[in-house]
């Protein structure tokens, strides 16, 4: 139990769960079932989001490419997709490929697969927190050349606008001058186009949104009555964001560890946000983070948008 009130986790749920507007941070949805989750929701037919990166990706895979050296090194911020990374290593000249993940099991699940495709390429998982500054030099990547920044999946919208800005500079700061960064942006677009992403008919995302409680009640050893919850997504258009909320059905109280929450029928935890932006409001966002677009691909309903920015602050 002392393991547990010391975890990161735990100090993070409790904060959470203590404010007045209840949060729990959306980095711990992917657990091994939250990626799995995730994995299902890529393949919706609502979630156009996964589809249409790749599709951008593999029909401009050799563009991209003329704007970028040979022997790269490729840090992807979040072990996501294989999808969407094995276009990069299949099409571009990689010496080394370096995920970051906050979780352990997905990221050598992720990288022992990847291995075995690509005995060419060097592979180094970095268990980290993307979200804070990671040193170069303690993890030996200070001699590594032509460093470029792997973001998709449109991760930079989970973060509301002054934590993408301070995020980006934190991928320039550890990538380094002229090191360039492709990253995918969720386009503002019609509601109820977002909304259907978000409420997949098949209730997949409330599972993903969900379980993030279930993995709170096998690791923290909370007793948090999944009945008695309910997955809900809004788009809040003062903010240009879907949220992604877990509503109470009653009066309950939860433990976790030697702590008692107490929640009120239909108070929300508000687990997600999912920002959307125009090129022009992301590249200013960007700007003041220290980079420059070089270039950027869309589809052509302007769904999503893939860029290619160079760090020069």
């Amino acid at each position: 139990m002392n393991n547990i009130y010391n975890s990161q986790l735990y100090s993070d749920v409790c904060m959470g769960l203590g404010k007045k507007n209840k949060t729990l941070p959306s980095k711990y949805f992917y657990d091994k079932l939250g990626s799995q989750l995730f994995d299902k929701i890529c393949l919706l037919t609502e979630y156009y989001l996964t589809r249409t990166e790749v599709s951008i990706l593999e029909k401009n895979i050799n563009i991209i490419n003329k704007y970028l050296q040979n022997n790269l090194s490729i840090f992807e911020f979040g072990a996501g997709s294989l999808q969407k990374i094995k276009i990069l290593l299949d099409n571009l000249s990689v010496e080394n490929y370096i995920p970051i993940d906050i979780s352990f099991e997905f990221l050598n699940y992720h990288s022992e697969l990847l291995r075995s495709d690509y005995s060419n390429i060097k592979i180094e998982p970095l268990y980290a927190d993307f979200n804070k500054k990671i040193d170069y030099q303690k993890n030996n990547f200070d001699n590594y050349n032509n460093k470029i920044g792997f973001f998709p999946g449109s991760t930079i919208g989970n973060f509301d606008p002054s934590s993408a800005k301070k995020l980006l500079k934190n991928f320039g700061e550890f990538l380094g001058i002229n090191s360039k960064l492709i990253i995918g942006i969720d386009m503002i677009k019609e509601k109820n186009i977002l909304l259907n992403a978000y409420n997949d008919k098949e209730g997949i995302t409330a599972k993903f949104n969900l379980n993030i409680l279930i993995r709170i009640n096998r690791e923290l050893k909370a007793n948090f009555d999944l009945n008695y919850y309910k997955h809900i997504a809004i788009y809040n258009d003062n903010y240009n964001r879907i949220e992604m909320h877990i509503i109470s059905l009653k009066d309950q109280i939860v433990k976790i560890g030697d702590k008692e929450i107490y929640i009120k029928e239909n108070e929300i935890i508000h687990t997600e946000n999912s920002y959307k932006y125009s090129e022009k409001s992301f590249l200013n966002l960007a700007k003041s983070s220290g980079y420059k677009k070089i270039n950027s691909w869309n589809d052509k309903d302007k769904f999503f948008n893939v860029l290619l920015l160079g760090y020069d602050p």
